[in-house]
C-alpha cells in the first residue's frame, strides 16, 4: 500500500501528462520554518484544548485505524481570536479501488475558531474531501456542551461530515501536536500541507483546502488532481447542518 504522496503522484503523472510533484527540498522545509509570524504564539494549555476538542462520531472500523487526536493552540496579539489547530491521525486508509485511493497514514484536520474573551466557539473547519476545507458558524453547527463540534467520519477516507443530533460519538484525548508536527514534515507532509495552515492558522479562513501551492507557480497539482477527483470518487462532507 503506498503513501497519499504516492498515490497523488501516480494520478497526477497521468493527469497532468507529465507535470511531476517536485522532491522534498531545503527551501521546502524553509517554508515551513518561517510560515509562523511573530506575533503568533502556539501552545498546548491541555484543558482548553480539551474543551474545545472536536466529538467524533465513527465505524468500528475508523476507530481501529484511529491512532490519536494532536492538537495545538494558536494565539495572536494581532486578532481577537484563538485557534485550537487538530489533526486525527489514523494508520492507514484502505479505498475501494485499490491504490488510487489506499495510503499508508492518514491526517485529517479541524479547527476550532474561539472568541479569545469569551470564551465562545464562532466558526469551525475541517475537511470535507481530501483536504478541501469546509467551514460553518458555530450558530449554524451542532456543539456538544456548547464547545465540542460534533463531526462525523466519512469512511473509508475519514474526512468529516456534520452529525445529526441523535448520534453519539466520543472526545478522544488530545495530545500535543509540537511533539509530532516535524516528525510528520520529515516524513512527506512538509511537501503536501500548506506552510502556516497550522502555525498560522488565520489564513484558513480564506483558502479552499489545505494543500501547498507551487513556490514558483502559486498553484497546487495535489488541489488540482483532488478537485478533479471530488465528483467522481468518494464521497464529500458537510458542515452545514
Amino acid at each position: 500500500m503506498p503513501t497519499r504522496r504516492d498515490v497523488l503522484r501516480t494520478v497526477g503523472a497521468t493527469a497532468t501528462a507529465g507535470v511531476g510533484l517536485a522532491a522534498a527540498s531545503a527551501p521546502v522545509r524553509a517554508a515551513h520554518d518561517d510560515a509562523q509570524p511573530d506575533h503568533v504564539t502556539i501552545d498546548f494549555p491541555e484543558s482548553d484544548m480539551q474543551r474545545y476538542a472536536p466529538e467524533l462520531v465513527m465505524s468500528d472500523d475508523a476507530r481501529a485505524k484511529f491512532l490519536a487526536l494532536y492538537g495545538w493552540r494558536a494565539s495572536s496579539t494581532e486578532y481577537d481570536t484563538d485557534i485550537y489547530v487538530y489533526w486525527a491521525s489514523y494508520s492507514h486508509q484502505t479505498g475501494f479501488i485499490g491504490n488510487l485511493d489506499s495510503h499508508y497514514g492518514d491526517h485529517e484536520p479541524i479547527q476550532v475558531v474561539v472568541n479569545d474573551t469569551t470564551g465562545e466557539v464562532e466558526r469551525i473547519r475541517a475537511s470535507i474531501y481530501h483536504w478541501i476545507k469546509g467551514e460553518a458558524l458555530a450558530s449554524e453547527f451542532v456543539l456538544a456542551d456548547e464547545t465540542h463540534p460534533r463531526l462525523r467520519v466519512i469512511d473509508p477516507w475519514h474526512q468529516y461530515t456534520a452529525v445529526d443530533e441523535g448520534r453519539g460519538g466520543f472526545v478522544p484525548d488530545v495530545d500535543d501536536l509540537r511533539d509530532e508536527w516535524d516528525s510528520w514534515l520529515a516524513n512527506g507532509l512538509e511537501e503536501s500541507v500548506a506552510p502556516g495552515s497550522s502555525v498560522n492558522p488565520w489564513i484558513m479562513s480564506t483558502r479552499s483546502d489545505w494543500w501547498r501551492r507551487s513556490d514558483t507557480l502559486g498553484i497546487s497539482t495535489d488541489a488540482a488532481i483532488v478537485h478533479a477527483m471530488q465528483p467522481v470518487l468518494g464521497t464529500t462532507g458537510s458542515l452545514q447542518a
